[in-house]
């Protein structure tokens, strides 16, 4: 008895039979991988990869788990479609994304974050991969199932960010590559090696989808829910290397001695109707900021690094103007970086 692969739109798919146990579907899949000629797709897979990164994925201990033999077995999420929202949400989604794609036995190649010029201070951004923001080699993680992990190591043995050029011979090339984007990927879709893509759900009524939050895409909950991915995210040497200009510039403006960071989302948050424009508006205001921060025991003369989303900086002036606290925001060294 042999799984039956199946061309669909180009995508390769397996349907499982009926078996007696795991280990004659293991047989089965062995023999099937032999007939159908798997085991040489798998090998011209790894002819596809040129970029170092994807190389260094090797020994990926979440594919060996799966008995997959080195850079056989890919995963990636196609988010073109994905709204661009926030940085908490782009967290979110990359922990949604290495819980699955590492849950599957398999090694993740990363598209850039999903941000604008808005989240930037309508500058163009210097920096556009994951890993120009989190250091993979210094970064950590494990998939745990049932509170047993599974696979571990640093996010550069199983994570690489792709480049534009690798990922369209990885999807273009004729190979074993799968796709799905709704629902659970059944044991014999993820047996087959190759890339497996998890791509944006189709249109309904021309409209795409425009999801904030990869966790809620279909299965996904529950997927990550019995994978559970513990990571430690360490900063890169680029994100490392731009703190002693602020805490330099903090300590001098500092009169007591004490510095804080006030995050202040404005923008969005005072002109849409559904976040109560109104209360925002005095919630963020300098009045409060000065209040919170006494209650805080943070006391006029110390120095503030405030980093927010308002466009007109002068809102901020009265914290120093009234009520004596020195302040930078983080648009000074966007200047200065730039420059």
């Amino acid at each position: 008895i042999l799984p039956r692969y199946i061309m669909e739109d180009n995508i390769l798919r397996v349907n499982r039979p009926k078996m007696a146990s795991a280990s004659a579907w293991m047989l089965a899949l062995a023999a099937a991988r032999q007939a159908t000629g798997l085991e040489e797709a798998t090998a011209g897979l790894q002819r596809l990869v040129f970029q170092p990164e994807v190389f260094a994925l090797e020994n990926c201990s979440c594919v060996r788990r799966h008995d997959g033999a080195a850079l056989s077995r890919f995963y990636h999420l196609d988010y073109r479609n994905a709204a661009r929202s926030g940085l908490n949400h782009q967290i979110s989604n990359l922990r949604a994304i290495l819980a699955e794609g590492l849950g599957l036995g398999r090694a993740v190649l990363l598209g850039p974050p999903s941000l604008t010029r808005n989240h930037n201070f309508d500058r163009p951004f210097l920096f556009n991969r994951w890993n120009d923001f989190i250091s993979f080699e210094r970064s950590s993680f494990r998939i745990e199932e049932r509170h047993k992990t599974v696979c571990e190591g640093t996010l550069a043995s199983c994570v690489a960010d792709v480049s534009d050029a690798q990922l369209a011979q990885l999807v273009e090339a004729k190979h074993e590559s799968l796709g799905y984007h709704d629902g659970p990927v059944s044991d014999t879709q993820n047996a087959v090696p190759g890339l497996l893509r998890r791509r944006p759900a189709p249109p309904v009524d021309h409209v795409p989808d425009r999801l904030n939050l990869f966790r809620k895409l279909p299965n996904m909950t529950r997927f990550i829910g019995h994978h559970r991915l513990v990571a430690s995210f360490v900063a890169s040497d680029k994100v490392l290397g731009a703190v002693p200009s602020v805490v330099d510039r903090l300590r001098a403006l500092s009169k007591t001695g004490v510095a804080a960071v006030v995050h202040c989302r404005r923008g969005d948050k005072i002109t849409n109707s559904k976040y109560c424009p109104a209360q925002m508006d005095k919630a963020t205001s300098p009045a409060r900021i000065a209040e919170v921060l006494d209650q805080s025991g943070i006391k006029p003369g110390s120095a503030i690094y405030i980093m927010s989303n308002e466009l007109n900086l002068a809102h901020f002036d009265p914290l120093r103007d009234i009520y004596g606290y020195h302040f930078l925001t983080q648009a000074v060294f966007c200047v200065e970086i730039i420059q």
